[in-house]
Parts: C-alpha cells; structure tokens; sequence
C-alpha cells in the first residue's frame, strides 16, 4: 500500500524532474497531498528556472550550432512567467522560442551568413513578440 501511495505521488514528478536542473526532491505530506501543487512549485522555483533555462540554452546550441544570449530582463520575466503560472522554465522557452520559429529562424541566419553570425543577443522585443522580431530579423538577411 505505502509503494501505491508513494508511486500515485510521485509519478508527475518521475516525467518532469529528470529533464531539470534540480537535483533534490523531499518528501513532506504537502507533497503527498497534492503532488501537482509541490511538483509546480519546484518547477517555478528560482534555483530551478535559473538553471534550466541555461540547460535549455546549452541544448539549443548544442542541437542547431546558434548561442543565444538572454539579456537580465529576459531572464527575469522567464522567472516571472514560471512563478506566476507554475510552469517550468522549459516550457515558458520553448513556447516563447521554439514554437514561434525564433530557434529555427536563428537557425535559418546562422546557415544563411554560413555559419558567421551564430551569436544571438535576445532582447525583452524578441521575448515579447517572438514572430515579429525574428520575421524583421529574417528579413536582413540577403536574397
């Protein structure tokens, strides 16, 4: 029964946690209580938003060649877009760049320029109006 208990707890967290930067996890009865509560609150915790936002950095670059660099405002509102809606920073960057064409279109200038701009400063622009700014960014880029 204690092994039902725990494995119902806990099987979000199974999913979530592994492709984070967090390392620990307590149990408490919050926990077990309501996991999807805990399970946002580590997720949308600043040691934790703070440090997967430079996994997912380290993973752009590493899967497409292109560095981003996140300007300290941006960060800040990736903080604030996790804590307000408990999401992890993952899925606040690949919403905000991924989904929107942004590491693609990097992608896109980085192949276009051969590989001679590969560094990308994101400014507050960018995290706001992802389209419009890679699509004014795109369109530098020589015919």
């Amino acid at each position: 029964a204690l092994v039902t208990v725990l494995e119902r707890a806990l099987r979000e967290f199974k999913f979530e946690l592994p492709s984070t930067s967090c390392k620990k996890l307590v149990l408490t009865e919050t926990l077990l209580d309501n996991p999807a509560k805990v399970l946002g609150e580590i997720l949308s915790s600043p040691e934790c938003v703070k440090g997967d936002i430079q996994v997912w950095l380290d993973e752009v670059e590493q899967r497409t060649k292109v560095r981003l660099d996140l300007a300290d405002e941006v960060r800040e509102r990736i903080l604030q877009d996790c804590v307000d809606n408990k999401r992890s920073a993952r899925s606040v960057l690949e919403m905000r760049f991924k989904s929107t064409g942004v590491v693609s279109g990097l992608q896109e200038i980085f192949e276009a320029t051969d590989g001679s701009v590969e560094f990308f400063p994101i400014s507050t622009a960018m995290y706001e109006q992802p389209e419009e700014e890679i699509a004014k960014w795109k369109k530098s880029l020589p015919a």
